[in-house]
């Protein structure tokens, strides 16, 4: 309880310093968001009009403010990964201390023949201190991603109708089917640390015929410290797919190539409501087969299958498969 009057606080001490920032303002002042995150030194405010718009890629500290009815469509004018659309791309440190709040993102229909709406709705990499609140995010294949940031607060969003790039016959992508990722930059890296995850809301779909891997509604990977509090996600088993889905999974493993990461540490998982999915929180074995992922880790009041290690350590269901740790190739 103590935590969660702390990260309220930090909240309205964002809300409180935006009287002391400038404010652009799209369209009246910038055309389109990426002409107004141009325009806007390090601490000032976004803040965009109901409507649909292409999204930015973002070097410096902003505040982006969504009225109700803005949303954030795909476009090509902001791509990754062989042209997969995204809505925010936070480049690198110099974006760390932004807040995205407050806007839809419109990925529905993301399939590997459709690819014009959002397949990612944001991606940061090495920034820190991020803060992402009050988003509803529809479809994507990722939808919130921390790629290597510490102390991000991810917040009170809504992830809807979550799928993947499944690598089925005929498919010529694989990936994504995460809802919330925390991930070590690279192999090799430093964990990121102290990155919170609290009262989000993740659903998706398991693909007819999936089966190299499954989804994941929140993954979690060689983090010092993460804490996964009071979410619910629900992904059900599809019974016309092989593959599983999980609510919550901590690996040290990723993407496909056999690269262990280091695992994750003192993982806090609290309270979570993961009934919805055939398993709801997952700590894999690391990839040496040992018990590294679990070190230090504080795992209570999560409602669903719990496994840990490999073994199911509680369970208001009867059954559960344990999902493969696969491919997760958006970094």
């Amino acid at each position: 309880m103590v935590k969660v009057v702390m990260i309220v606080g930090g909240l309205l001490a964002v809300a409180g310093s935006e009287a002391a920032a400038a404010v652009v303002r799209v369209p009246d002042d910038a055309p389109t968001i990426q002409a107004a995150v141009d325009r806007a030194n390090d601490g000032d405010i976004v803040r965009v009009a109901a409507g649909r718009w292409c999204g930015a890629a973002i070097d410096r500290e902003v505040t982006l403010v969504g009225a109700r009815g803005a949303t954030i469509e795909g476009c090509a004018s902001l791509t990754q990964f062989g042209g997969l659309r995204v809505g925010f791309l936070l480049e690198d440190a110099r974006a760390s201390g932004t807040v995205i709040r407050g806007f839809r993102f419109d990925g529905a229909g993301i399939s590997t023949s459709n690819t014009a709406p959002l397949a990612l709705a944001i991606i940061g990499r090495d920034a820190h201190g991020v803060v992402v609140a009050g988003n509803w995010i529809e479809g994507t294949v990722q939808a919130i991603t921390n790629n290597g940031g510490d102390g991000w607060l991810v917040v009170g969003n809504v992830v809807h109708d979550l799928t993947i790039f499944g690598c089925l016959p005929g498919d010529a992508r694989c990936g994504g089917g995460d809802g919330i990722v925390l991930e070590q930059r690279a192999a090799g890296a430093d964990r990121a640390a102290a990155n919170v995850v609290l009262f989000n809301d993740v659903s998706g779909v398991v693909p007819d015929g999936l089966a190299l891997t499954g989804l994941a509604g929140i993954f979690v990977l060689g983090q010092d410290h993460p804490q996964v509090l009071w979410n619910r996600v629900s992904i059900p088993a599809n019974p016309a797919a092989t593959a599983d889905a999980v609510g919550i999974q901590v690996t040290d493993t990723c993407c496909g190539d056999g690269t262990a990461y280091l695992t994750t540490e003192r993982a806090v998982i609290v309270g979570n409501d993961g009934r919805g999915s055939p398993i709801a929180v997952e700590i894999d074995r690391d990839a040496t087969g040992g018990t590294g992922n679990s070190v230090g880790a504080l795992v209570r009041y999560n409602l669903g299958v719990v496994m840990i290690d490999g073994a199911i350590a509680s369970a208001l269901r009867t059954a559960a498969r344990v999902i493969a740790t696969e491919p997760r190739p958006f970094e």
